[in-house]
């Protein structure tokens, strides 16, 4: 195995681009994968990092829950409108394919008045609770950037709302009404996706305002109840937590993990189908890491894995037996083999990063990978992104029912 990593870490040298960019730097080997007691980031865990010797826990909750301000209680307000919204859309979207598969003329009726209701008065209800957030940040400069993302993803919702209901005002009851449910069932899609992209939003904003109003974040607001990984609250708050001891920054790697396409998936098959994929990828990235990793749904179809003690080569590996398990997966709906692949990058803390300045390289890299075709790693180590060119490894070939 150690062969074909270095294998792995040689052929990266150069490749893919035309400039030559060099990797130049060999991964050094080590005499255990463990580098002593095994390191976890688990907010209720007893176990100690060899480094501080104190229980991460401890590092993560180091103080008493302080109150919410009005911020944090402005951005859990939207949330969950938000999150019931979309179990509203989610469930008008299973009925629209059920009558465009069997149009049922009274059902067809009843949804899309659901739809339109629903909408509107989601549209209101939000436009009040972003009143109350502004008045809660205002005069706050720091906010003015997270502001901006917000009033995005808003306007994004407002438009996707209003499309939606210009399309169902016009519906023709005349015509087929299959054709027009399916018409439909574009526009529930599009207001699941701006709803999701709100959802990381806030979720960005909450774990942004927990961090300035220097109080740790509740358990509650650190885990994904779809995937049961942490979110990105939950991964930031305990990386800001490793983040104050020099050494235990610069043991710190993360790798991101994005599903290619996930939204076309949705589009097809349905949300349920996009949910049961993301709740099997989480398993198989846990699967596929070694001990010393936290997963996390960083935002919709992404996952940040942060590994702690672990030598370039593992973390390499790791990440590739991930991309690599996914690509021959089979995710089986009815009578389709739905095919799935993932996007990665990988990379390291150095003496010169902020926890900011990591996860932006993160991400960036992330994008090299997407933009060079999908379906590969790519790794920073250096100066620039350099694809991963490794083996096949030998992955099990998985099946799961969505």
């Amino acid at each position: 195995m150690l062969l074909h990593l270095c294998i792995v870490s040689l052929t990266n040298i150069g490749a893919g681009f035309a400039l030559g960019i060099v990797l130049g730097k060999r991964y050094r080997k080590v005499a255990s994968r463990r580098l002593g007691a095994a390191f976890t980031f688990d907010l209720t865990s007893n176990l100690h990092d060899p480094v501080s010797e104190a229980p991460v826990s401890a590092m993560v909750q180091s103080t008493e829950p302080l109150p919410k301000g009005t911020g944090h209680l402005a951005i859990d307000d939207l949330n969950d409108r938000a999150a019931q919204f979309g179990e509203q859309l989610f469930a008008a979207d299973e009925q629209l394919r059920q009558c465009a598969a069997s149009p049922d003329l009274g059902k067809i009726e009843s949804v899309l008045q659901g739809i339109e209701s629903t909408a509107r008065k989601y549209a209101e209800s939000r436009k009040a609770s972003n009143e109350r957030l502004a008045d809660a940040m205002r005069g706050d400069a720091n906010w003015e950037k997270i502001n901006s993302e917000l009033q995005v993803a808003t306007q994004m919702q407002d438009a996707t709302i209003q499309a939606a209901c210009r399309e169902i005002a016009s519906f023709d009851y005349e015509s087929s009404l299959s054709e027009g449910c399916q018409k439909i069932v574009g526009h529930t899609h599009q207001l699941l996706n701006s709803n999701d992209v709100l959802r990381d939003s806030l979720q960005k904003a909450l774990a942004e305002v927990a961090q300035r109003e220097n109080r740790p974040p509740d358990e509650a607001d650190c885990n994904d109840p779809l995937t049961g990984c942490l979110n990105r609250t939950g991964i930031e708050a305990e990386l800001n937590a490793r983040w104050s001891s020099v050494a235990d920054r610069g043991r710190l790697g993360v790798a991101s993990i994005d599903i290619d396409r996930l939204s076309e998936t949705n589009e097809q098959f349905g949300y349920g189908v996009g949910n049961e994929i993301l709740k099997a990828t989480a398993r198989l990235i846990e699967k596929s890491c070694s001990d010393n990793f936290r997963v996390a749904r960083f935002s919709g179809q992404r996952f940040l894995v942060a590994f702690s003690g672990i030598d370039s080569m593992t973390l390499i590996e790791n990440v590739e037996r991930c991309r690599q398990t996914i690509d021959k997966a089979h995710f089986d709906h009815n009578d389709f083999d739905i095919h799935i692949t993932v996007s990665c990058s990988v990379t390291r803390a150095s003496d010169e990063d902020s926890l900011a300045s990591l996860l932006a390289r993160s991400e960036g890299v992330l994008n090299e990978a997407k933009r060079y075709g999908q379906n590969r790693t790519f790794v920073h180590e250096g100066k620039f992104p350099t694809p991963v060119v490794a083996p096949e490894l030998d992955v099990e070939e998985l099946h799961f029912p969505v």
